[in-house]
């Protein structure tokens, strides 16, 4: 894994793309290892990535879902980039659990 060493002010042109590219590397890493794959799968489940408000549900809560609900997707798509395989492999499994499959 590269040594995050990422500093904004410095060589402003073009650095959130390459910081942007570094931790997808990283992430990518990350993912193909068993410890790493077990993390993001505990992400994906705390965010409630995947997860449907129930019907009826007040107001006031279902705003705070949907706010929370972006973070995890916004998770998602960012692993989903890194490497859309074992992603998508991580998803299968949380459905599976989820319906005792």
């Amino acid at each position: 894994m590269e040594q995050y060493q990422f500093n904004p002010y410095q060589n402003a042109d073009n650095t959130s793309q390459k910081e942007h590219e570094m931790m997808l590397s990283n992430l990518k890493t990350l993912l193909s290892r068993s410890e790493g794959k077990a993390f993001i799968k505990y992400l994906f489940k705390h965010f409630g990535i995947a997860e449907v408000p129930p019907i009826g549900m007040d107001i006031s809560l279902l705003h705070d879902m949907l706010g929370f609900s972006r973070a995890g997707e916004s998770l998602f798509s960012i692993a989903a980039q890194a490497d859309p395989t074992t992603t998508g492999i991580i998803m299968a499994e949380i459905q599976k659990e989820k319906y005792n499959v």
